[in-house]
């Protein structure tokens, strides 16, 4: 919108939206390789890394996608370089004025790229105060870093909560509660506990002989977006709400446990082995053709012109299909480097992981969906440093940081 409002025009708004966001991701992409080139990582593994980042269709297919994900994420990616970088260097790198401004740009990027990010920077600078706490970093050296931080993640609050209140700016509830909409849809399918009180609220959401039609084990949004479903009796009610899915997860605690898992399994469950060969990613988002040239004027298609044959060329080799690392493993990887540095004591590195780990947990708590990887692409991102972490936290006496 707010490149819309200089240009006058939506299409090429777009356009610049995309060129912007191309360009962020190409530069922390190439600054991660400088960045492990200059932790004497050698230049054969940094060129593969290299190739990891340059050749795989869904960079690109990110790099142009107007998500929010691909700047959230490699900004998440970013960042998990610059705590690295705070440990390396015993805290020294926190008293230079460009990595501070570095990390307030990260902290406010995250915050107002997703509704998730602000509580992963919470987390992450939660995590930063304990390692200060245990003495894995000095205050006196710190303490810009923590502040500013801070303070940023208050600014992002004041203006997401208070401000956008009063700009009339609100969101949709519902968004908030996708799996503890999904529990008490399975309690209700399966003939779960319920007093008859808990039943006439549940009622009031949505008829109850409608519950079965609705449901999905592995998405809310056939729920929640649903004709059957009162929107408007849920915004008003939010609390009552909370207040019978906490009385029907304590009788019927088995099948709050399976509705969360069917409805996250996804993003941490090394079983589904065929999420690393889901070439829906993109195709799932896109919009109709059409859809937006009417209502916002953003006209979709090729400048060489529809069924070109340089077009369908391009088309054929650059498809919108393609696979994609799993989150999964990505997390699985993570979690047996975090145990490695354990058994090494060298447990303050993992301070890397710590804004990806958070990520993972807002998805665990609040997804819509069994599996998305845009969600977790920052863990993708994160990969090709993962598989060298064992490298990087062996000695860093005599390396430098960039």
């Amino acid at each position: 919108m707010l490149l819309s409002s200089f240009t006058g025009n939506n299409t090429f708004a777009c356009v610049l939206y995309s060129l912007v966001q191309m360009l962020l991701m190409s530069w922390i992409f190439s600054y991660s390789i400088c960045w492990l080139r200059n932790k004497n990582i050698s230049k054969v593994i940094c060129g593969i890394v290299l190739m990891f980042f340059a050749f795989p269709r869904f960079w690109a297919q990110h790099a142009i996608s107007m998500w929010k994900d691909p700047v959230f994420s490699v900004l998440i990616y970013f960042y998990s370089l610059k705590l690295f970088d705070l440990i390396w260097s015993k805290g020294e790198v926190a008293t230079e004025k460009n990595y501070i401004l570095q990390c307030i740009f990260c902290v406010l990027g995250i915050g107002f790229s997703r509704n998730n990010g602000i509580y992963i920077m919470i987390f992450s600078v939660s995590i930063i105060a304990f390692w200060i706490l245990v003495k894995y970093l000095e205050w006196g050296k710190c303490k810009k870093v923590l502040i500013s931080s801070v303070i940023c993640i208050l600014f992002t609050w004041l203006v997401q909560g208070p401000g956008y209140k009063i700009l009339g700016i609100t969101g949709d509830p519902i968004e908030s509660y996708g799996i503890p909409v999904q529990q008490v849809a399975r309690t209700v399918v399966y003939n779960g506990s319920m007093t008859e009180d808990e039943k006439e609220f549940l009622n009031q959401l949505m008829p109850l002989e409608k519950y079965k039609d609705n449901y999905s084990p592995g998405l809310v949004d056939h729920f929640k977006w649903s004709s059957d479903f009162n929107t408007e009796f849920f915004n008003t009610h939010q609390s009552e709400f909370i207040k019978v899915w906490l009385s029907l997860l304590v009788k019927n605690p088995k099948l709050y446990l399976e509705a969360w898992e069917l409805n996250t399994c996804g993003f941490w469950g090394l079983s589904f082995w065929e999420l690393n060969n889901d070439p829906n990613n993109i195709a799932m988002g896109m919009p109709k053709e059409g859809s937006l040239e009417e209502p916002y004027n953003i006209k979709i298609g090729s400048l060489l012109g529809k069924n070109n044959a340089v077009d369908m060329l391009l088309k054929k080799y650059f498809s919108i299909y393609t696979p994609m690392p799993a989150v999964a493993l990505c997390l699985w990887i993570a979690l047996f480097m975090i145990l490695l540095a354990a058994v090494k004591g060298k447990m303050k590195y993992v301070l890397i992981f710590v804004p990806c780990i958070g990520n993972i947990l807002t998805l665990l708590i609040a997804t819509p969906i069994t599996y998305w990887p845009r969600y977790g692409l920052s863990f993708i991102c994160l990969l090709p440093v993962c598989l060298v972490f064992p490298y990087l936290i062996l000695d860093n006496n005599s390396r430098k940081i960039d």
